[in-house]
């Protein structure tokens, strides 16, 4: 027997993460534009964070040790 579920309890229907559309029609180009802008700025600050991890792990790899602060990760 295989039992399968959404994970949620007691029966309440599930909250959209979308906070910005409207539902209407009219608006929803200025809907969809927002939502590719707000997309556009989470995936550049992801990989903003990539960047800041990997160039910690290679400080620690060429130092031996994690750095004081991030000034010690900019080159001369």
């Amino acid at each position: 027997m295989v039992v399968a579920g959404c994970g949620q309890k007691g029966g309440k229907p599930a909250e959209s993460t979308n906070t910005t559309s409207s539902g209407n029609p009219v608006t929803a180009p200025v809907d969809y534009l927002g939502a590719v802008a707000k997309g556009q700025q989470k995936s550049q600050a992801t990989t903003a964070l990539l960047s800041l991890n990997q160039a910690i792990k290679m400080f620690s790899a060429q130092e031996g040790r994690l750095p004081k602060s991030l000034d010690e990760l900019v080159g001369p």
